[in-house]
């Protein structure tokens, strides 16, 4: 099931940078994102669940910069990737207990990239077809948000892996809101960095996942904890003290993320 669980990052990854259509538009704040329910039955999997309960996943965003922070195992491990929304330019810093990287892709080779990946779908490669649908019906209100239910459906693509997961309970849901929209600028600059979008059409502001293969069962749920409509400028400046500056390649290698 190791493909499974690329799918499961893939979803995360992707979510938080569809197409997103909305009735009022947000266009300056942060949205704050953390776990509220995560179960596993696996004791030793289990034991180390109260440092990954405290995770966050926050995005800072103006009409001129977007900062995403994920602040995983209480602090020890924190990631913050800062673009650019007009140059397309980013820098991305992770601390990995107290390793220090730091990333830069300039404009220019942001450039590069949207040529790359012009007319490119992300999902092209990727061990399953996915679809979403919607249940309108199904709807709860968060951080005074009206959302409505939707279902991922997913097929992998491998017939021995489709075997495998019809034998699995599991899902994948969301409660999503036409309510915020990011920036398009913001919006604009992933789409021609990854390629196509996929059909995720609303702000998702909750999520969770099921899985019961017989052996182990688990939950994760995580949903928005905290949205603001205004963001300090400052936000947006970096501290790099401290920082080895290297590529992407070298970086991921050094952090363990290498392929």
């Amino acid at each position: 099931m190791k493909r499974l669980h690329a799918l499961l990052l893939l979803v995360f990854l992707v979510a938080g940078t569809t197409n997103i259509s909305a009735q009022r538009e947000l266009t300056e704040g942060s949205v704050t994102i953390g776990i509220t329910e995560l179960e596993i039955s696996d004791p030793q999997a289990a034991s180390m669940l109260p440092m990954f309960k405290s995770s966050t996943m926050k995005l800072d965003f103006n009409d001129a910069k977007s900062l995403m922070t994920m602040d995983m195992m209480s602090g020890m491990m924190k990631v913050r990737v800062l673009l650019d929304n007009k140059t397309n330019a980013t820098t991305m810093l992770m601390d990995m207990m107290g390793q220090k990287t730091m990333t830069n892709i300039s404009a220019e080779e942001a450039a590069k990239a949207k040529t790359e990946n012009k007319n490119k779908n992300p999902l092209e490669d990727a061990p399953f077809d996915l679809d979403i649908t919607y249940d309108k019906s199904d709807t709860k209100e968060i951080l005074g948000h009206k959302c409505h239910k939707a279902i991922f459906n997913i097929k992998p693509k491998d017939e021995e892996d489709a075997k495998k997961m019809e034998k699995v309970d599991f899902s994948i849901t969301a409660y999503v809101t036409k309510d915020i929209k990011y920036p398009q600028a913001m919006l604009d600059s992933y789409k021609e960095q990854m390629g196509a979008d996929i059909k995720l059409t609303e702000f998702p502001l909750e999520f969770s996942i099921k899985f019961d293969d017989g052996e182990n069962k688990g939950k994760l749920t995580l949903a928005a904890k905290e949205i603001n409509k205004s963001v300090e400028n400052s936000t947006f400046k970096l501290d790099t003290t401290g920082y080895e500056e290297m590529s992407i390649e070298d970086m991921m290698k050094k952090n363990g993320a290498g392929f």
